[in-house]
């Protein structure tokens, strides 16, 4: 699940609590507390920075002891003063502006590669989401099979259990029916015989029937 975007009253939130115990809040300080992109931090950061600016500013007042000697002397000395600290300033900011031109285009090409860094953290987080639910919806497929296969193994061996039933059942009655055939042959055999022997009765009575004086003779 993705967490919420950061929100400025965050950022100013950890720059204060950085702040607070004596620490720079940098873009790393503030982002290894509360996490996010360094583009949302480094924004909300600067708006912090210029209200702490703002805050800071006071008017510095020339000292009393100055005052005290003389309005002529303490007119040059602070003439001269102001000449020298001029001039400083002027080096000074020079070499600032030059140090915070060089710091600004290294902070821009940082947050160039920063923000392209981010963008294909957020594409391969998108691909393994992808490649999460394609194996998601490979397991339940398997799942399925697996089910199905164990199903049919059920039917399967059921079946063979049928056909087994079945053929013990068709060898017992293969078995009656041979014993029935051979007590049917048997009954054929005796049924034949006592036939014969009718047949062979009734020829003789026949025959004793057409030859009556031959039987007298005798």
């Amino acid at each position: 699940m993705r967490r919420a975007a950061l929100t400025r009253d965050d950022v100013f939130a950890a720059a204060s609590a950085l702040a607070a115990t004596g620490q720079r809040p940098t873009l790393e300080l503030i982002r290894a507390q509360i996490g996010g992109s360094y583009t949302t931090i480094k924004n909300f950061l600067r708006e912090w920075e210029a209200e702490q600016g703002r805050g800071q500013e006071r008017r510095v007042d020339m000292p009393a002891e100055i005052t005290e000697m003389g309005v002529s002397l303490v007119q040059a000395v602070w003439e001269t003063a102001t000449r020298l600290a001029a001039q400083e300033t002027a080096q000074v900011r020079a070499a600032a502006a030059s140090e915070v031109q060089a710091a600004r285009a290294a902070l821009a090409a940082a947050e160039a590669e920063i923000a392209r860094l981010e963008a294909a953290a957020e594409e391969d987080a998108r691909t393994i989401d992808e490649l999460r639910a394609a194996v998601e919806q490979r397991d339940a497929r398997i799942a399925q099979l697996e089910r199905e296969a164990a199903v049919a193994e059920a039917r399967t061996a059921e079946q063979q259990e049928t056909i087994a039933r079945l053929e013990r059942e068709l060898a017992a009655a293969q078995a009656r029916a041979n014993e029935q055939e051979s007590a049917l042959t048997e009954r054929l055999a005796i049924l034949d015989r006592l036939l014969s022997e009718q047949r062979a009765a009734i020829a003789a009575l026949t025959s004793a029937r057409s030859d009556p004086a031959g039987s007298g003779n005798a």
